[in-house]
């Protein structure tokens, strides 16, 4: 793949293993169940997206058949989720558990690039290399069909209004409220069911969850040793005093009275503020301060009387699959919409960022440069952000941003307007703001500064507003602090390559010369569209074409067999190279027609690694003594040689990532 995401493997029940696996099973099959119901209601019903029939193939082969709930929700929200679920399968076949990170399968390669003998006839081999198949078969792993799915949603859309992290976080949120959908299923159907001595296992849970919380408290501040110390010596006291039986006996009635109450948030929270002011009543003979007990969470408590539930009843599987059956569609739709409407809900936003390098005359500040931005003077910006804090009328303690004299005498304050995304995604506000006024600062400089002038720079601090919230942020965006390099990072080998490479420094081609500096302002470029067009231009610089078609060939031919590793799915070399190049077809066209903005920030890691991997299997393989004998057509006849097209790419294939 192309790149690989390491993983722990931890082993952490809820309750007993065979319970959670029937609850995560439940959870999977829902949000399986509503992939399904997204793709019959938003693509094949009401296609108001105008899906092409290839494209609903696409999806298609990627949702299994399934029960259909209806979803009261906007297209392009259940779009959006469904394009996010894709995402988040397609991150776990890059997911490789730490352990296995550093072991990599390598095939020993039967001829080095420098003892190869070309052939003429190997250029014909070369130039008779076709893809003509542009349907995603049967045959693709699943990978490559999630990539295309998910890609072809994308492209449907080209403005982002939540960021990757939120909509990520979404679909955790949909798959963990189907869970606790069903443990309220479980505890609405048995808690009545569960004898006085149940209660009674359930309340002293509870109540030696307060006096964890006590025993915590008092290691607060402290070393570790010294923590367990105190914390002993203050549950000796407790257990002296005999607290944990009279705060029992004290609460056992009331508890057992309201027991139905306390399994709704609203009445779980007074009923343990009583509990709370008994411990509290009780401690008063113990020589312990404390600053405040604090209720324990709601989820908490419903897990300790799940717990018991389970452990009462012979038969748990069977409870929870009749649970499972009650949970019906609308229950599961209504779920749905619960969490989309809680977590993508959208704000308006306002934004206030520093400039540094640019004056502007006092005459224009605090009028509008266009219908959403305005500039200000540090004292108005202090202002500006009073009048927020009035209009909020006094929720919050107001904290003004400021900064040092010598920074206002090179700074000016822009506020950017009008713009709207979701309402947790303060990151994705930031960012549209920063964009909106780049924008308009590069087009101003580009008319009123000569080219040596244009040094305007976005500095910390900046303070965002939610308007539909009231919610403000003050935030800085750099650390203060990078790291640098140390050579003694490098490896030897490196060093040896390194000053190999630079004595070779006038044999080395212009257009790898090129690549590395296009290269290095890629990686200081921050627009998509530019990103995208950098990385373009280095495959057009490596291989001396501009034609889709073939750069899209000679780039797969490299690739094949570096971005696959799946024992799973037996796939060879011409099998990759087909489905590698049209998906760079699909990335080339996009980037040279500026189109598909959220399928190129998807992607752009992708080809940003194929590209490395690219212009280093053509510098560490080339013979630099002797490189006017050889060109970058020379590597592709190479790789054709040692990963011949019908050979199964797991067993065998030269690695260069």
């Amino acid at each position: 793949m192309y790149k690989k995401i390491g993983s722990f493997n931890f082993s952490t029940y809820s309750f007993i293993p065979e319970i959670d696996d029937l609850v995560d099973s439940f959870a999977s099959k829902a949000l399986d169940e509503l992939k399904y119901s997204i793709y019959v209601q938003f693509i094949l019903q009401n296609n108001e997206f105008e899906f092409a029939n290839l494209e609903k193939n696409l999806v298609r082969d990627v949702v299994s058949k399934n029960i259909v709930f209806g979803l009261d929700i906007p297209s392009e929200m259940a779009l959006m989720v469904l394009s996010q679920i894709f995402n988040i399968e397609i991150e776990e076949f890059l997911k490789v558990p730490f352990n296995e990170l550093e072991k990599s399968r390598n095939k020993k390669v039967e001829i080095l690039f420098e003892d190869f003998q070309i052939k003429d006839s190997a250029y014909e081999s070369l130039n008779s290399i076709s893809f003509p198949q542009n349907e995603v078969s049967n045959s693709y792993p699943r990978y490559y069909k999630l990539y295309r799915a998910r890609n072809c949603i994308l492209k449907k859309f080209n403005q982002r209004y939540y960021s990757h992290k939120t909509l990520t976080k979404l679909v955790q949120n949909i798959y963990e409220e189907f869970k606790q959908g069903l443990y309220t299923i479980c505890l609405s159907k048995n808690h009545k069911k569960l004898s006085f001595n149940s209660l009674d296992n359930i309340l002293n849970k509870v109540i030696n969850e307060y006096i964890n919380q006590i025993l915590n408290s008092v290691k607060l501040g402290k070393t570790m040793e010294e923590g367990e110390q105190a914390a002993y010596k203050i549950n000796s006291l407790l257990n002296t005093a005999d607290i944990k039986s009279k705060v029992f006996n004290a609460y056992n009635f009331q508890f057992k009275t309201n027991f139905s109450d306390t399994l709704k948030f609203e009445s779980y929270v007074s009923l343990a503020e009583e509990l709370i002011k008994i411990i509290e009543t009780y401690l008063k003979d113990i020589p312990l301060k404390i600053e405040k007990i604090h209720v324990e969470r709601f989820s908490d408590y419903r897990m300790i009387v799940l717990g018991e539930i389970f452990g009462s009843f012979n038969n748990a599987p069977l409870l929870i699959g009749e649970c499972i059956d009650a949970y019906d569609e609308k229950l599961k739709s209504e779920t749905v919409k619960k969490v989309l409407e809680e977590n993508l809900s959208i704000s308006e936003f306002e934004i206030a960022l520093r400039v540094q390098n640019i004056a502007i005359d006092e005459k224009i500040y605090k009028k509008p440069l266009l219908e959403d931005v305005e500039v200000l003077s540090h004292s108005m910006f202090l202002s500006w952000q009073s009048e927020i804090y009035d209009a909020l009328g006094g929720h919050r303690k107001p904290t003004f941003v400021d900064i040092s004299n010598n920074e206002k005498d090179n700074s000016t304050w822009f506020i950017v307007k009008g713009f709207s995304c979701g309402n947790k995604d303060t990151e994705l506000a930031y960012s549209i703001g920063k964009d909106k006024l780049t924008r308009y600062l590069e087009l101003l400089y580009y008319f009123v500064s000569p080219e040596d002038e244009y040094d305007f720079k976005i500095a910390d601090p900046y303070v965002l507003y939610n308007k539909n919230s009231g919610n403000l942020l003050l935030g800085r965006k750099e650390s203060g602090y990078k790291r640098a390099k140390k050579i003694d990072d490098f490896s030897n080998e490196l060093f040896l390559f390194l000053n190999k490479l630079s004595s070779s420094q006038q044999k080395i081609s212009n257009n790898i010369k090129s690549s590395i500096k296009l290269y290095y302002e890629f990686i200081n470029t921050e627009d998509i569209f530019a990103k995208a067009k950098l990385l373009v231009s280095i495959l057009e610089a490596i291989f001396a074409e501009r034609e889709s078609e073939k750069l899209s060939m000679y780039s797969a031919i490299i690739i094949a067999g570096t971005n696959y590793s799946s024992k799973a799915e037996n796939i060879t070399f011409k099998n990759m190279r087909e489905i590698l190049y049209w998906d760079l077809i699909e990335f080339i066209d996009a980037v040279r027609s500026e189109s598909h903005p959220l399928m190129l920030e998807e992607t752009i890691d992708r080809f940003k690694v194929f590209t490395k991997n690219i212009l280093g299997t053509y510098i560490y393989n080339i013979p630099w003594e002797d490189r006017e004998a050889y060109a970058v057509k020379d590597i592709l006849l190479w790789i054709l040689h040692i990963n011949p097209a019908d050979e199964h790419i797991y067993h065998g294939g030269a690695q260069n990532d």
